[in-house]
């Protein structure tokens, strides 16, 4: 038997989000279906239900960088099944109901966005290997924005998002936003891992044609090339990342 979900609607929003984070957080990590998932979602049509399942995709992501694609692809055949594609959900804001898939894409993309930078229980200087965490399985924690660059790209791989949601996420995801913080190795590192993690999992030719704009006459032939174009648009700072790129394109 699958496990099953209970909201009660007579609890307030943030109890019924934890209720629902707390469920879905235990079975993202089991050998889930699409259809099971569907069924759970369509069971219980509550405004907390694509909040939690969003954050516990992200957690999920964070714990299992290698793991993110497969769920990415689980999670599209969700919200395109017949269940789910057009159910619509109670908008606390307004009253009014909105799609499910919508709601769970917004804010999938802010946690992504958002948690890269501030993730609970992380220290606030850059670093690559974090002090203090490991993962599950025992290895120590890299930084969240390179936990993003893995999320970002497998989003776009699997085609979960339409391209102005999963451009936003690129955007804000994978840039060094506090312009306080001292452009150190530390830095440096993170930024150009995070791009060479995207990179390489996208594609160059991929990322380039999302990311240009081609009835300018905007086109690039190499990694290299565009991240040169992330950078003069602030999206990633990095100096030593050029250099990484330069070595691989030789060998």
């Amino acid at each position: 038997m699958p496990p099953t979900l209970v909201i009660n609607k007579k609890k307030d929003y943030q109890e019924k989000l934890q209720i629902a984070y707390d469920f879905f957080k235990t079975f993202l990590e089991t050998p889930l279906t699409p259809t099971e998932l569907s069924s759970i979602i369509k069971e219980n049509v509550d405004e907390a239900i694509p909040g939690a399942l969003a954050y516990s995709t992200w957690v999920f992501a964070d714990n299992h960088p290698t793991l993110i694609e497969p769920l990415m692809s689980k999670l599209k055949a969700v919200l395109e099944s017949e269940d789910v594609k057009t159910l619509r959900i109670p908008d606390g804001g307004n009253g009014h109901p909105v799609l499910f898939s919508s709601v769970y894409i917004w804010t999938f993309g802010d946690h992504v966005r958002d948690l890269a930078h501030f993730y609970p229980g992380y220290p606030t200087e850059i670093q690559l290997f974090l002090d203090g965490g490991t993962d599950e399985g025992g290895r120590k924690r890299v930084h969240p924005i390179i936990m993003s660059a893995f999320v970002i790209a497998s989003t776009r791989k699997t085609d979960v998002m339409g391209i102005s949601d999963w451009y936003s996420m690129i955007q804000e995801g994978l840039q060094i936003c506090d312009w306080d913080i001292e452009e150190n190795k530390e830095v440096q590192e993170v930024a150009a891992i995070a791009a060479l993690v995207f990179f390489a999992t996208l594609g160059a030719e991929q990322m380039a044609t999302q990311s240009c704009d081609l009835k300018r006459g905007q086109t690039y032939d190499t990694v290299l090339d565009a991240l040169k174009s992330l950078k003069e648009r602030e999206v990633v700072r990095y100096e030593r990342g050029a250099a990484l790129l330069e070595v691989s394109r030789r060998q």
